[in-house]
């Protein structure tokens, strides 16, 4: 409905939604939930036009339910993503600001289950007691990073648009101190081993900011002491791309290592060192108008970077 109101739009886009709830509380007809989730639509974001819209996504919410299998409930579902969208031969890729706002904007429902309900009426009940301890298939984290970048190799030659003259341009090794942000999900196959997705923003250059989004394999080793803290490594394996050069994505790749500090029974924070790897070719430019193909000969990049950050998983 994003835009009706405003008359920005005649038609409402739409999104398809999977949440994981966890239940934080139950008691006396109140049921209090959280988890992650994955969001796929076709909107509109901020003044752009309708495009696809992806990433990430969180719920909070809590519902009132009824005896006749019906809840009324208010939920907050924002959602960590990009939207993608195109006008004319352009394509632009940016995140979904929208879904920032769904962080704030609660969402009513009245909601239908079928089956029975599971209303605790007292401790005692059959099923789990709210507040007990259970182990979570799914965690959603949050990390960033203070990541310090070599820029180590980059070699373009084009012809000018006469088609005479050529020019060529080779960088030697130059210092970057850059950051990144990252949302992550991950489905724990066992103690030893999970599986995520991590989508964010890294700063390569500072004029370069590169939308990543990456699978991450993660493997954990036996605890250390009776709180299950342990020490971790990682690989992640995906593509980075840039707003207004999408269309010619990069090779990424980290390897990782670092220490995860138990600090409840389904939460921990972890401390991390990362080398990270950047390949492209990225689009050459003259006078602010892009090289056409038949005019490009060569055009490549390799950047490394060590990464120190942190992460809280929950």
């Amino acid at each position: 409905m994003q835009g009706l109101s405003v008359r920005k739009v005649e038609w409402p886009g739409g999104f398809l939604r999977y949440d994981y709830h966890f239940t934080l509380y139950n008691q006396h007809r109140v049921l209090l939930y959280a988890g992650p989730g994955a969001a796929l639509g076709y909107v509109t974001d901020s003044d752009e036009k309708y495009g696809i819209t992806f990433g990430l996504a969180g719920n909070v919410g809590v519902k009132y339910m009824f005896d006749r299998h019906l809840s009324l409930g208010a939920s907050l579902h924002p959602v960590f993503g990009y939207n993608l969208n195109w006008e004319g031969e352009r394509q632009r890729l940016n995140f979904y600001e929208a879904g920032l706002w769904r962080s704030i904007l609660p969402e009513i429902s009245l909601s239908y289950t079928f089956g029975k309900q599971l209303i605790k009426s007292s401790p005692d009940e059959l099923f789990p007691r709210c507040g007990q301890t259970r182990k979570r298939a799914w965690s959603l984290g949050l990390e960033a990073a203070f990541q310090p970048s070599v820029y180590m190799y980059r070699q373009s030659m084009f012809y000018s648009s006469d088609g005479y003259r050529s020019y060529e341009v080779e960088d030697q090794p130059l210092f970057y101190a850059c950051g990144g942000i990252f949302l992550t999900a991950g489905w724990h196959f066992s103690e030893q081993y999970k599986l995520g997705l991590a989508l964010g923003y890294a700063g390569m250059r500072p004029d370069v900011r590169i939308h990543e989004m990456l699978l991450r394999n993660q493997w954990y080793f036996k605890p250390i002491n009776a709180q299950g803290d342990r020490f971790f490594v990682s690989l992640d394996a995906g593509v980075g791309l840039k707003a207004s050069d999408w269309g010619r994505p990069y090779a990424v790749g980290k390897v990782s290592c670092g220490y995860s500090l138990k600090i409840s029974a389904d939460s921990a924070v972890e401390f991390f060192i990362r080398n990270g790897h950047c390949f492209g070719m990225p689009t050459l430019y003259e006078n602010d108008e892009a090289v056409p193909p038949e005019r490009s000969l060569r055009s490549r990049f390799y950047i490394t970077n060590v990464a120190l950050g942190i992460s809280l998983n929950l």
